[in-house]
């Protein structure tokens, strides 16, 4: 088949997000080409690049908004102003084979609920990879693997991490933010952090603080000695501490959806030890016990907060896995076969365009498994 991807190498959101699906289709198509950017899609991506460093952020300081003007107004000059009419987060392919051709999105963005009605009136097919368990969708919307883009060009390093040597039993470093305004989900963060410090064994934490009363939450942490900065982690670091944990304590995201960072957990044979269980399907679900385990820290409905006792059994659960080496080994394991099978991009490539050969056959076969 041959593939067009309509990119806007300017916009962050939209290039970032849609790398890892552009680059499973290039691997998977017969043609590949990109369209959009102008002349100079790859300056329009280093500048954007520039445009969005954290690190450019901190030297510029209060001159950082004369430092993206000047960017903009050389990426406009470049033809990078123009973006198609989608949101950010939707991309869209245009893919041909004798006979016909199907425009398909992928919408990237956490909400489940969220649906484009521009790209669902554009598309034939459209692929949504926070696809939400018990969400009513119309019949063409269908689940895809949440990606990173972070692991282009660097699949072979994560690979290589699989027999990192555990230094830590276990280890949780997240944002202290979450709900859809940013503030909802600080103290379910806050409660996790402060149960697993209670556990006694070799374990990394460290919380970023973006939001909220961060002073407040600071003092929380000092309070239980949980390291704590208003600075990511180097992202090198980050990776490095994800690969020598047994355990890897991570939360959903923002709308409760399984974020791509999860999809670099799989990757380097992590065991994810998640919050609660995800509501995300994708098409070959993940399962828990083989590729996940939860602290089962369920919010009731209708709150962001789970019950007092689901915190208070947190340590216990923990010490009852670090106490079973043999869980871990199971699911790093079986991880990283899911990946090698099912996430690697050629892989994912591959199913959309298995998928989109069956667009307007009867009885198509491409309906999520909810198991």
């Amino acid at each position: 088949m041959k593939v067009t991807a309509l990119v806007a190498p300017y916009n962050v959101v939209h290039d970032r997000y849609s790398a890892y699906y552009r680059e499973g289709l290039a691997r998977s198509a017969i043609t590949f080409k990109e369209e959009g950017g102008g002349a100079f899609p790859a300056l329009l991506r280093l500048l954007c690049r520039a445009r969005e460093s954290y690190r450019a952020g901190k030297v510029a300081g209060r001159l950082m908004p004369r430092y993206q003007s000047a960017l903009d107004e050389l990426a406009r000059i470049l033809g990078g102003s123009a973006m198609h009419d989608f949101e950010e987060g939707v991309a869209r392919f245009v893919v041909g084979a004798p006979g016909f051709e199907v425009r398909i999105c992928v919408d990237t963005r956490d909400s489940g609920s969220a649906i484009s009605n521009l790209a669902m009136e554009w598309s034939q097919c459209y692929f949504k990879t926070s696809y939400l368990r018990g969400c009513s969708y119309p019949e063409k919307v269908l689940p895809l693997w949440q990606c990173s883009y972070l692991l282009l060009g660097q699949i072979e390093k994560f690979r290589s991490l699989r027999s990192a040597e555990k230094r830590y039993d276990l280890c949780f470093t997240t944002r202290v933010w979450g709900g859809t305004n940013d503030v909802d989900g600080i103290e379910h963060n806050l409660r996790i952090l402060e149960a697993l410090s209670r556990i006694r064994c070799r374990k990394y934490l460290r919380a970023y603080l973006l939001a909220g009363d961060t002073r407040a939450a600071a003092k929380r942490l000092d309070d239980n000695d949980i390291p704590w900065s208003r600075d990511p982690l180097p992202l090198a670091e980050h990776i490095r501490v994800l690969a020598e944990s047994r355990l890897n304590v991570h939360r959903l995201g923002m709308h409760n959806s399984i974020t791509w960072r999860m999809s670099e957990l799989i990757c380097m044979g992590a065991c994810p030890v998640l919050d609660q269980p995800p509501r995300t399907v994708w098409p070959q679900p993940l399962l828990q016990g083989e590729n996940f385990l939860s602290l089962d820290a369920v919010p009731d409905p209708g709150t962001v907060v789970a019950p007092d006792s689901a915190y208070e059994s947190i340590p216990s659960k923990i010490e009852m896995l670090l106490a079973d080496t043999a869980v871990a080994e199971r699911i790093a394991a079986a991880n990283r076969d899911y990946f090698d099978r099912f996430l690697n991009p050629a892989a994912v490539g591959s199913h959309i365009l298995a998928v989109v050969a069956n667009v307007g056959r009867p009885n198509r076969g491409v309906a999520p498994s909810v198991a």
